[in-house]
């Protein structure tokens, strides 16, 4: 259609986006996820780092169950990727067993010898993410947009992405050549850290759901911004060293007092593994959204349950889009 012509146009004005896509396309099994039609909504994020980031990642987990063969990762076919993706079978004990059921079964990994089917198997369960593809990435992509509406408060880019921005916003005019690499390493951890609080924070109004926290995803919500969260993040950002018209006049918003912090210990919601969580697990989750906990080896946490957490999923998110 023109519309989708119009959005592959507009990648390949986009060359480092229009690689990542092409590593990944390269695998047939992982095609049918792709949404051309959406390619335009992902280009106006202003988020090219993190795309081709997350869409590296798939590449690379892909290509690891075949020990970086680039000929034998074509063999992966549809129904291996629908079965895989989503999926994590060195945490989750259901999952193991239902992979293990369709391998014995004859209906994954076709394209492959017994030997080779034998070694991806045990490559598969010691993965320790979410096993992605095109489908969880453009899924994934709607919680980097919550993430987008809480940055666009900080700083606002015109042709260059929001890590550009918030790149030249701290180094205020300085050249690259200027810069020690102590300095280069600390501006992308004050970066980071900024993602970070919009992770935990983008649901900025404490506004009474509509439907059952149960059920309810935890999307932006479209009324007015809550000042005092707004003014915590300008002044965080402020601190960090990064400096825009909109954090100048942010900081300046009453503060008021800090939430508390209350975990409950258990959720009882559908679990999401991509996309947006709903309301209820985010609520439960968010206060975990911190470089202490992110950055924690999982299986540490995981306490011998024989399933994945919902904050193993936004972990397993996190990871894809801003890496380890």
């Amino acid at each position: 259609s023109p519309h989708v012509q119009r959005c592959v146009r507009q990648l390949l004005t986009h060359s480092a986006l229009w690689e990542a896509f092409n590593l990944v396309l390269d695998i047939p099994g992982l095609q049918h996820g792709m949404r051309t039609s959406t390619l335009h909504k992902l280009i106006s994020l202003k988020c090219d780092e993190q795309v081709i980031k997350y869409l590296g990642h798939i590449r690379t987990v892909w290509s690891r169950f075949v020990q970086d063969d680039d000929e034998a990762i074509k063999k992966f076919d549809a129904t291996d990727v629908k079965e895989l993706e989503l999926r994590c079978p060195r945490y989750s004990a259901y999952d193991k067993a239902n992979i293990q059921r369709e391998l014995e079964g004859g209906h994954i990994f076709r394209n492959f010898s017994q030997h080779e089917r034998q070694a991806i198997w045990a490559i598969v369960t010691s993965t320790d993410c979410i096993i992605p593809s095109l489908y969880t990435f453009f899924e994934d992509v709607k919680l980097l947009q919550a993430c987008v509406e809480s940055m666009k408060y900080l700083i606002s880019p015109v042709e260059e992405t929001f890590n550009m921005a918030l790149r030249a916003s701290w180094t205020q005019g300085r050249m690259e050549s200027e810069m020690s690499a102590d300095e280069e390493a600390r501006i992308d951890l004050l970066i980071r850290d900024l993602w970070m609080l919009t992770m935990q924070n983008f649901r900025l109004l404490a506004q009474q759901p509509r439907r059952s926290a149960e059920r309810l995803l935890a999307k932006v919500p479209p009324q007015r911004a809550n000042e005092s969260k707004l003014a915590r993040f300008a002044r965080f950002a402020d601190r960090s060293g990064f400096h825009s018209p909109e954090i100048s006049i942010l900081k300046e918003l009453p503060q008021g007092q800090e939430e508390e912090i209350v975990l409950s210990d258990s959720v009882n919601a559908t679990l999401r593994r991509c996309g947006l969580p709903t309301y209820a697990t985010y609520e439960h989750d968010r206060w975990l959204l911190t470089a202490e906990f992110l950055h924690c080896d999982y299986s540490e946490l995981n306490g011998g349950s024989r399933d994945v957490t919902s904050f193993f999923v936004l972990q397993s998110t996190y990871f894809a889009f801003f890496g380890r």
